[in-house]
């Protein structure tokens, strides 16, 4: 899941990583821990508010998500044999 960043923070957790207000967590190549997404989501933590929120991801129309849309679109011309 992914989550959006309320407050500016760096994480302790992520070698000092400094995350901005509305970036996305966690960032490409990091994955953290369930008790960590508890800390940064509610208030044990050291600013002592929420610092992150999930994000719902949307579905496609179709019930497929945009990445599994994408590849059948790039697979899906038309040759005439």
């Amino acid at each position: 899941m992914k989550y959006t960043v309320l407050r500016h923070f760096t994480d302790l957790q992520d070698d000092n990583f400094h995350y901005v207000d509305g970036a996305t967590y966690p960032r490409h190549g990091y994955t953290p821990t369930e008790e960590r997404i508890k800390q940064l989501s509610g208030s044990n933590n050291k600013q002592g508010v929420p610092l992150i929120k999930a994000v719902k991801e949307k579905a496609a129309e179709d019930g497929t998500d945009k990445h599994s849309r994408r590849f059948t679109r790039a697979n899906s011309r038309r040759t005439d044999d």
